[in-house]
């Protein structure tokens, strides 16, 4: 039979256990999963939370937390049960600080996460290329040539020439001794700025 209209069926009247007891018995992990998510999100918030961590389901409950923007919560599930998550979890936190304009706060969860080089990616989206320098210095040195390349673009479009070519020169005088490896978790934005694997410097504004 179909077993997800009896799962239906159930969860219109608020059998949560039956919907669940039935896609696990029929559609295996991956179904009682999903079904305990949609109950989770019918509780809501923290009661949602402990409801996925009553089932085991820590990933599930690492996520939706993520989803509420409780990120405190998801690293201390991640710190308790499930350490491979936290630098997903100080990523998405960064991501939504950076989102929020919240710029230190968003370098330093890059930081944790292993990728520098998206916080220095975040300033220089922002054209602060004084915390970028920064930022590169200090825990990614191989995004300096970028960051000079980058600026001396926003100053020939802005039609600065003498600075742009200052910046190029410079850049060419120190790149010998800047450049080096950046972090094996770097690549996490595209050109354009975005945050999905983005492996290059947004284009200067």
């Amino acid at each position: 039979g179909d077993w997800r209209s009896a799962v239906n069926m159930y969860r219109a009247i608020d059998q949560w256990q039956e919907a669940l007891r039935v896609a696990k018995q029929y559609g295996g992990q991956q179904a009682s999963t999903q079904v305990a998510c949609v109950w989770a999100r019918s509780v809501g918030d923290e009661a949602g939370i402990n409801l996925l961590m009553k089932f085991g389901l820590l990933e599930a409950a690492v996520e939706y937390s993520m989803e509420l923007r409780q990120f405190q919560r998801a690293e201390e599930i991640c710190r308790a049960s499930l350490k491979k998550k936290l630098p997903d979890v100080f990523l998405k936190h960064a991501a939504a600080l950076e989102d929020e304009g919240k710029f230190y706060e968003a370098e330093l969860e890059f930081i944790k996460a292993g990728s520098p080089k998206d916080a220095v990616y975040m300033f220089m989206h922002q054209q602060d290329w004084e915390n970028a320098k920064r930022v590169a210095e200090c825990f990614s040195p191989g995004s300096m040539a970028e960051i000079w390349e980058a600026q001396a673009q926003q100053q020939a479009q802005a039609k600065n020439y003498s600075s742009a070519e200052e910046l190029v020169t410079g850049r060419q005088a120190r790149g010998s001794r800047q450049d080096g490896p950046g972090t094996a978790h770097d690549a996490r934005r595209s050109p354009s700025g975005e945050r999905t694997g983005r492996s290059g410097p947004p284009p200067p504004r």
